[in-house]
């Protein structure tokens, strides 16, 4: 029978501790029957192909959460380009502004030059380096969370992209009222 490689033997290791550490929380006198229930749900892990990567190979939740945004976002040159196009004389967005109101606005002047949603880092990208407004895409996110009402929110792998429904541009609208008065 051939060796076993290094890797193999590393998995195996990491396998025996991920039972070890679930059976580990139950009391002592059930420890054995949790290794063994953990060890056979690892096995079958395994066997389906649904192997767990090295710890070496593994990414931290941050690094696989920027990751999957970073994938499904515009490219940089896409939303570049938008920052570009955008007006700043014509389109008015303020320090002064709300969160929301300040999100909503973006996405209704990339609308207007034909991107239909947009995901919280780039309206936050845009709205720092187009406005000079500091802001962060979490306050974003969370500012267009709050507000299923305005905004239609959809998965796009691990994050969301917003885009702006009709209540949102009355909303906008009457906010661009009531500055103007």
């Amino acid at each position: 029978m051939a060796e076993p490689t290094t890797d193999a033997m590393e998995e195996l290791t990491v396998q025996l501790r991920r039972a070890a550490e679930a059976a580990s929380v139950v009391p002592t006198s059930m420890q054995p029957a949790a290794f063994a229930a953990a060890w056979d749900a690892l096995g079958s892990e395994i066997a389906t192909g649904r192997r767990r990567p090295l710890p070496s190979q593994r990414r931290s939740p941050r690094q696989a959460a920027q990751r999957a945004v970073s994938a499904s976002r515009m490219s940089d040159a896409r939303i570049r380009e938008l920052i570009d196009q955008i007006d700043r004389t014509r389109y008015n967005v303020t320090s002064e502004m709300k969160v929301l109101d300040r999100a909503l606005r973006v996405l209704s002047i990339a609308r207007a030059h034909g991107v239909d949603g947009l995901m919280s880092p780039e309206i936050a990208q845009i709205l720092r380096e187009k406005y000079r407004v500091s802001t962060t895409d979490s306050a974003v996110r969370m500012a267009l969370g709050n507000a299923s009402k305005y905004v239609d929110r959809r998965s796009d792998g691990r994050a969301y992209r917003y885009f702006l429904m009709e209540p949102g541009e009355t909303y906008l609208s009457h906010q661009e009222n009531a500055q103007a008065s």
